[in-house]
């Protein structure tokens, strides 16, 4: 039965790619990161996924305006921004972004309200009594809408640093103290963001790839639920709809939570802007910052959050708002003058090593973050605050790879690893495994890798060319670590992992305490203590700088 099990596992056999299959391979990937493209750049795409079968240009055009004609592409004629018509979209993203809005103007008085409002008043007067604390007008607004909507979606929007984590305590402190009966999870966009989430809360909390798998696992019911969606600017339209969807079949109310000027999303589409454009759902706003102590900090944050109107950036608003952060910043000190790249780098190790327990260092590239990671590392060695002595270990970092690049098997090399993302299906690897890169056939765009799973040892042949958007490349690094080093986890715990100790997500950051034998390191992750073998889960880096990415949602002094 085992042995059926893992036959089954394996990746079907596949034909010969069209040029059809090499647009459609362009447009999807175009369709993650944007939900309206150009001929052109699908062309050029497609053009380099094809070079080896010699497909030429013309052959590619035409394989385009047939899909065009047959509307799997979409024209875009009448769009409501004037600067997409004529560009092109797909009928799938175009249906998403349609129904999303259908479904939040049905939801509107379609679900029971957890409490009245006097109750709801009650619950949080009661939870400011009970924590001895007052809450801010714009943390008591979003409480009481998500105790008493009576709408299927719901947008909280507040800046960074004005409490919203703290508001989502509220309602899961008031509805649990008040026995209301409702079911509460929450989910964010990364890993790191849901572990804090639920640190802060106490509510269950995943990413939102893993809470759509369970829930659509799970057996719909009429019992209330409540479901916190957070980062939600960072939600694709496709995301956003399977949980619009999803709530109406599970009789969920969803409370959707996060900053509109936050990081982007990864994925195309702007849901909460279509929402509010085209629905007529109006955020709850929080406005007050806490999180900027200096007072001269938060009039440069307010000042910065008010640039957006209903109809996008106020350019003028804009402008004389950045002029305002610059003259407060000049007018405290806070801006330095250096004369390259290399002062650059100089003066910034310089200030972070001031108070490098409670900074961060944000960079655009992986090269910077690599840079940056070395030249503290040495300075703390000399300080004494990381011990001299350490010991190197086998690791993997992420390797980014464009779109086109994860279609291209000579991208992969022998030697580095792949993992295949949560919800992937049909590679005969499941998601959280590491396999081993162990060989490729440029001519036929595949690779070959070898792991372990309960069934023994296991050899795969992946054709990258159609399913290497589902994969995660990692690259061998042999890197040092020492008593004292900051550590950054780059990679969400599977449950194998999980089995034998260590639970984190990706983005966390955790302190040396010390290095074992065998491999094996101790440290401390928040207010935990864990310890593992790397050889179990050697997906690390070290962590005092780190890229926008892995930094989003990071609170520090600095």
């Amino acid at each position: 039965q085992e042995l059926a099990r893992a036959e089954k596992e394996k990746q079907a056999p596949e034909g010969k790619l069209t040029p059809k299959d090499y647009v459609r391979f362009a447009v999807k990937d175009a369709v993650l990161k944007k939900s309206v493209f150009s001929k052109t750049e699908i062309l050029r795409e497609s053009a380099k996924l094809s070079y080896q079968d010699g497909i030429g240009m013309h052959r590619l055009e035409k394989a385009f305006d047939e899909l065009n004609t047959g509307k799997e592409i979409v024209t875009l004629k009448d769009h409501q921004n004037a600067q997409y018509r004529g560009a092109y979209s797909t009928k799938e993203q175009i249906q998403a972004e349609k129904e999303i809005v259908q479904l939040a103007k049905e939801g509107k008085g379609a679900v029971k309200p957890i409490m009245s409002m006097e109750e709801a008043e009650k619950a949080v007067k009661d939870y400011e009594q009970g924590k001895g604390t007052v809450l801010t007008t714009g943390q008591k607004d979003a409480a009481l809408q998500i105790l008493t909507t009576t709408d299927r979606i719901n947008l909280i929007a507040g800046h960074a640093g004005s409490g919203k984590t703290f508001a989502m305590d509220v309602v899961n402190a008031s509805i649990v103290t008040h026995n209301s009966g409702v079911e509460v999870k929450a989910m964010g966009y990364t890993g790191k963001a849901a572990a804090e989430l639920e640190q802060k809360t106490g509510i269950s909390t995943t990413t939102v790839d893993r809470a759509l798998i369970d829930i659509k696992k799970s057996m719909p019911t009429n019992n209330p639920k409540l479901w916190i969606v957070a980062e939600h600017s960072m939600l694709s339209s496709r995301k956003y709809h399977e949980i619009a969807k999803l709530a109406v079949q599970h009789n969920a109310t969803v409370i959707s939570v996060g900053d509109l000027k936050q990081k982007a999303a990864i994925e195309a589409g702007r849901p909460i802007h279509d929402m509010q454009d085209h629905a007529g759902l109006q955020p709850v706003k929080m406005s007050e910052i806490l999180r900027q102590k200096p007072e001269w900090y938060k009039e440069i944050t307010t000042e910065l959050s008010s640039i957006e109107n209903q109809k996008g950036i106020d350019q003028q608003r804009a402008n004389r708002a950045v002029d305002f952060a610059f003259f407060k910043l000049d007018q405290h000190k806070k801006i330095q003058e250096v004369k390259n790249d290399a002062s650059l780098k100089k003066e910034t190790v310089k200030e972070y090593l001031k108070n490098y327990k409670g900074t961060l260092i944000v960079t655009a590239t992986n090269k910077d973050r690599s840079e940056y990671n070395s030249m503290i590392r040495e300075k703390l060695k000399e300080k004494g605050e990381v011990g001299k002595e350490g010991q190197r270990f086998t690791c993997f970092e992420n390797k980014t790879l464009g779109d086109t690049n994860k279609r291209l098997a000579h991208n992969y090399e022998p030697g580095n690893y792949i993992s295949v993302d949560l919800g992937a299906k049909g590679l005969g690897v499941k998601s959280g495994i590491a396999a081993e890169i162990t060989g490729r056939d440029l001519n036929r765009n595949t690779i070959n890798i070898s792991f372990t799973n309960r069934y023994g040892d296991q050899k795969r042949t992946i054709n990258v060319m159609r399913y290497g958007n589902r994969l995660s490349l990692f690259e061998k690094k042999n890197i040092e670590f020492s008593p004292g080093d900051k550590i950054l986890f780059l990679k969400n715990s599977s449950e194998a992992h999980k089995r034998e100790g260590i639970n984190v997500k990706n983005g966390m950051t955790g302190i040396v305490q010390s290095i074992g034998g065998q491999g094996r390191i101790t440290a401390q992750v928040g207010q935990r203590e864990i310890a593992w073998n790397v050889k179990d889960y050697g997906y690390l880096s070290h962590g005092y700088a780190m890229t926008t990415d892995k930094a989003q949602g990071s609170t520090e002094s600095k």
